[in-house]
């Protein structure tokens, strides 16, 4: 089962949106917390200049402020000035008229500024003597560029920083969880309780033995138990339906059977009879139906008893259905009245077809009854006309086979047009 890369994996896409969303908040915090501390440190560290250039030219400025050599104390301020965090340098002197300044660069008052003051203090025969005061501001714009290449650096950095970081989570993440999910969904999707079990497994994956390897033995347990009830249960169906089947065909059998005599009933005779009419008409052959009746029967129930009279019926059925073509039909409608359906009916043949019935039935052996007793037959038949139903040629032929016995049995009887009167 080979399982979908980094690239395909819409988990892995939504994991690494949630690391970057997150790694992007903290590294704002991060990026605003080292440009604050890095402003800090730089001005500190621009107080710290500041302080240096007291030390290094506070003597100088007293020298030449006391000896009233402006234009040295002059060059001393635009020296300091040369420097690119400075700004703004003045000295105040004291004079008997008043304060006089000596500046250079340009004064702000901008927070961004950092600024000292110090005085002065000319030192004669060790006497101090305090000849003035010095103003040192930083350049307005030194600091904020310090922390501008200072914000590209660390924004950089922290840039880099946060997809390394994520790559590598999003990696660790795949390997160790996301793969194996995947490999479990697919798994899951693939599965069919039907086909032969193929156990989950994870491939490029070392054992863990942790909470996921856990859920794909418990798969595998339910899979595999799943598999094996539901071949169980086809097992148990196929019976089941094989079962259902049989008792179908007996139900079937006992629907359209008549239980005596093993031939069909008068249901079955009935349903037999309109298919075989519809498929004449749509053939365009004649079809026949012919009425059975055994003479004088109720004498044989009378006189040797129904069991007699069952068996002689059973005897005259097999009898009279085994001499039938096969697309021709035998019903029992009840007692000892029996039909034929008669396929390609016609006048030779229905003849042929009754006489041969009753030659079939005085052949059996009803010795059982009493020595040379035989079994005699009435005969109505008649074929069925264009576009009359079956039950009216049925009661027509009833109509036949009650003239035959009212003629003295053993005979047959069918329509005037057909033939007149056969009598055997």
């Amino acid at each position: 089962m080979t399982g979908r890369n980094f690239f395909n994996s819409r988990l892995s896409f939504a994991l690494l949106k949630k690391i970057l969303l997150i790694t992007c908040v903290i590294t704002s915090i991060l990026t605003v917390v080292q440009l604050l501390l890095s402003y800090l440190d730089e001005k500190e560290a621009l107080s710290k200049f500041l302080s240096e250039l007291e030390t290094v030219h506070s003597e100088a400025l007293a020298r030449n402020v006391f000896e009233i050599n402006n234009e040295a104390a002059q060059s001393i301020i635009d020296g300091m000035l040369s420097y690119d965090a400075i700004g703004y340098v003045s000295v105040s002197i004291k004079e008997q008229d008043g304060v006089k300044i000596i500046e250079a660069g340009e004064r702000t008052s901008s927070a961004a500024v950092a600024s000292r003051q110090f005085p002065i203090v000319f030192v004669f025969a060790n006497l101090a003597m305090p000849v003035g005061t010095v103003e040192i501001q930083s350049d307005a714009n030194y600091l904020y560029d310090h922390i501008k290449q200072s914000f590209f650096v660390i924004l950089t950095t922290q840039i880099i920083k946060t997809f390394l970081v994520s790559g590598i989570l999003l990696i660790l993440f795949h390997r160790l969880i996301i793969s194996r999910i995947d490999a479990i969904h697919r798994w899951l999707v693939s599965y069919s309780a039907e086909d032969n079990f193929t156990p989950l497994a994870f491939t490029n994956s070392k054992s863990s033995n942790d909470e996921i390897d856990e859920l794909k033995d418990e798969i595998n347990i339910v899979g595999k138990s799943l598999q094996r009830s539901t071949q169980e249960l086809e097992i148990l169906v196929e019976q089941r339906t094989e079962e259902l089947k049989k008792a179908n065909l007996k139900l079937e059998k006992l629907a359209y059977t008549d239980s005596l005599t093993g031939v069909a009933n008068r249901s079955a005779l009935l349903n037999k009879s309109e298919e075989e009419l519809r498929r004449s008409r749509r053939l365009g052959y004649d079809m026949g139906v012919m009425m059975l009746d055994l003479d004088n029967f109720k004498s044989v129930n009378d006189n040797y008893g129904h069991d007699a009279g069952d068996k002689v019926l059973k005897s005259v059925a097999q009898a009279v259905n085994n001499s039938l073509r096969k697309d021709e039909t035998l019903g029992r409608l009840g007692g000892e009245e029996f039909v034929v359906i008669v396929h390609g009916a016609d006048k030779v043949g229905m003849q042929q077809l009754a006489g041969r019935i009753q030659d079939v039935i005085s052949l059996q052996d009803f010795s059982f009854l009493r020595e040379g007793y035989s079994v005699t037959v009435s005969i109505g038949y008649t074929k069925v006309e264009k576009n009359e139903q079956f039950k009216s040629a049925l009661k027509r032929a009833d109509s036949h086979l009650y003239t035959a016995k009212a003629n003295g049995r053993n005979c047959c009887v069918t329509d005037s047009e057909i033939i007149p009167k056969l009598v055997k």
